[in-house]
């Protein structure tokens, strides 16, 4: 996703995870700001002594640098990563969030 100026503002991945064994992603950070989704299955989410469980149509949002966790035993992981540099066109939230995902967002997520 670009804006006018040709400046990326986001990119997704996705990720089968788990299977036979456990995932656990252990203590990390990114510089990019992160939507975190499970299509199928369930994430559990850790940040800064709160931890979340996140079946398919709940989300994530974690700003930039913010040290997390993500665990599960079998989960379709999708996420999106969104470019700081697009903070001047974006008001991204300053704090780690869990909400509903609508179903249209749901679709656009797992397009």
């Amino acid at each position: 996703m670009k804006d006018e100026d040709q400046t990326v503002i986001g990119w997704g991945h996705a990720d089968e995870l788990g299977g036979a064994v456990s995932f656990d992603s252990g203590w990390h950070a990114h510089e990019e700001h992160q939507l975190l989704y499970a299509s199928a299955g369930s994430l559990w989410f850790e940040v800064d002594g709160s931890r979340w469980l996140l079946p398919p149509g709940r989300g994530a949002w974690i700003p930039g640098q913010t040290p997390h966790r993500v665990e599960t035993r079998r989960a379709s992981l999708r996420t999106i990563y969104f470019s700081p540099s697009s903070a001047t066109h974006i008001a991204w939230p300053d704090e780690v969030c869990v909400f509903t995902v609508t179903s249209l967002a749901r679709e656009l997520v797992i397009g």
